[in-house]
């Protein structure tokens, strides 16, 4: 469905997916020839390789290959000022550590409410990996020391901070061998 696509998915637990651009790459037995986009840390660009050789007469060569980048003016999750809840009514993630690790990091983080919260490790495929409870504590900040959780193993995954009532803040980490 999604072939020579570059697509971003929400990990908000919605799976929203928004198509961000065709790659029309000839890749055939070629791995370098491959898009491998990669999304910056703020979400605003996306980095990919193609060389527009598939489908296109005249492009050049399928041996040239190029760098693009998709530029957005605001994250995909950014929310236009004066629309939805202001910045001390979200949850957030203000500080992950270690990261690149060999364990899961401790974490520090802000609830803005008093209704139930949770804390996910999600997958790039959108799997759920470890689920914990945070209680309702209230609105402040906390702290939370997943290291002696068994880490997965190495690659990319995402923490998903959800809280009812109010919109679910995500963050990469980095698991190293």
């Amino acid at each position: 469905r999604f072939s020579d696509e570059i697509v971003a998915v929400k990990l908000d637990g919605s799976l929203a997916v928004e198509r961000l651009a065709h790659t029309h790459t000839a890749a055939s037995g070629c791995y370098r020839c491959e898009a491998h986009p990669v999304p910056s840390r703020d979400g605003t660009r996306v980095l990919f390789a193609s060389n527009w050789a598939q489908d296109c007469t005249g492009c050049g060569a399928s041996s040239v290959i190029k760098d693009y980048v998709i530029s957005q003016t605001s994250p995909p999750t950014a929310v236009p000022p004066g629309d939805g809840p202001r910045p001390e009514s979200r949850v957030a993630f203000e500080r992950l550590w270690p990261t690149p690790s060999r364990r899961l990091p401790h974490l520090a983080y802000a609830l803005p409410l008093a209704t139930p919260a949770g804390l996910d490790l999600v997958d790039v495929a959108g799997r759920v990996l470890l689920h914990r409870e945070l209680g309702a504590p209230g609105p402040g900040h906390y702290q939370l020391d997943l290291s002696g959780e068994a880490p997965p193993r190495a690659g990319v995954y995402w923490l998903r901070l959800r809280q009812e009532g109010v919109p679910a803040a995500t963050t990469p980490i980095v698991l190293v061998p």
